[in-house]
């Protein structure tokens, strides 16, 4: 009885986790192609639909791929079967926040801070201003 329990928490959170990993690469290439007016914006879909490509061949065995939770609630309302659904809710949503989180932390420049922002964004100032400070003397 304890070696099924111990198999069912590890496929649930495998599953958890696969979903948050997929959804969390899905999200980060959209934020990428799709709002960045620095990408090319002809290959945005290219980039959106490779991406879902992999994140199905190599997720859908464990999880069946399911990037988006409107696509598993759909379903589980049709044929009445909530079973496993907060997998499919939980995983996605925590992925899709964690890739636009990444993608806006890494896009983040500090000339775009207004007047009333927090101790965090002058670090962040005098950080990029020291950078491009060593890059300068360096060269």
């Amino acid at each position: 009885m304890e070696s099924i329990i111990t198999f069912y928490l590890m496929f649930v959170i495998s599953s958890v986790a696969t979903m948050m990993v997929i959804t969390f690469y899905l999200m980060f290439v959209i934020s990428s192609v799709a709002t960045d007016d620095r990408a090319m914006g002809q290959l945005a879909g290219v980039a959106i639909g490779s991406t879902i490509l992999l994140n199905a061949m190599f997720a859908g065995p464990v999880s069946g791929a399911s990037m988006n939770p409107a696509r598993s609630i759909g379903p589980a309302l049709v044929w009445n079967q909530y079973k496993g659904l907060w997998v499919y809710i939980l995983g996605p949503t925590i992925g899709a926040i964690g890739g636009a989180w990444a993608y806006n932390t890494m896009r983040f420049k500090p000339s775009e801070t207004t007047k009333g922002d927090s101790g965090i964004s002058k670090i962040y100032m005098e950080l990029y201003l020291l950078n491009k400070q060593v890059i300068t003397q360096g060269m």
